[in-house]
C-alpha cells in the first residue's frame, strides 16, 4: 500500500494568513512613506500618530481586500479624504 496524502485530503489554502499579512503590511508601508515623502513637514512619528488616531492603519488592513485592486494614488486620495473629513490638517 502506498503511503501519499492527496490534496483533496488536505488541500493547502490558496494565500497562507502569513502571505496576506505580508501583503498587507507592505500596502501599509508603501502608503506611509508616500504620505511623509508628500508631507516632509511631518515627522514619521507624528505621521504615524495621525495614521493611527484616524484608523488609517485599520483602514488599510481591513480594506486590503478591496484596496489591493486599486493603484497607491487611488488609495492616497481615498485616505486623503478620511483625514479632510476628520479635519486633519497636513
Amino acid at each position: 500500500m502506498e503511503n501519499t496524502i492527496s490534496q483533496t485530503q488536505h488541500p493547502v489554502p490558496p494565500q497562507s494568513t502569513s502571505f496576506h499579512l505580508d501583503e498587507v503590511l507592505f500596502m501599509q508601508t508603501r502608503l506611509f512613506s508616500m504620505f511623509c515623502k508628500r508631507h516632509p513637514a511631518i515627522s514619521s512619528v507624528e505621521m504615524d500618530r495621525i495614521f493611527t488616531d484616524n484608523g488609517i492603519w485599520d483602514f488599510i488592513e481591513q480594506g486590503y481586500d478591496g484596496l489591493h485592486t486599486e493603484g497607491d494614488e487611488a488609495i492616497y486620495d481615498e485616505i486623503i479624504d478620511i483625514l479632510h473629513k476628520r479635519e486633519v490638517k497636513l
